[in-house]
C-alpha cells in the first residue's frame, strides 16, 4: 500500500532520506498538503504529535481547524 502523504512528499519535497519518514505538521494527519509535510525521524514526529495534542486540550485551538 502506498500512502498519499508519501506520494506528495516524493513528488514535491524529494526522496525521503534514509532513517527518516514523511511526517505531518500542525494541520494534522488528514492534511496531505506540501506545506504540512516534512521529512523527520519517528521520534521527532512523536514529540510533535504529543506537543500538538497538549495544545489541542487548551481552549481556542483545535487540530481539525
Amino acid at each position: 500500500m502506498v500512502y498519499v502523504h508519501r506520494l506528495v512528499a516524493a513528488a514535491f519535497i524529494g526522496p525521503c532520506p534514509i532513517g527518516q519518514q514523511v511526517c505531518h505538521g500542525p494541520a494534522g494527519e488528514l492534511d496531505n498538503s506540501v506545506s504540512n509535510l516534512y521529512h523527520g525521524s519517528r521520534r521527532r514526529a512523536s514529540v510533535t504529535r504529543k506537543y500538538l495534542n497538549q495544545l489541542s486540550s487548551i481552549g481556542g485551538w483545535h487540530q481539525g481547524d
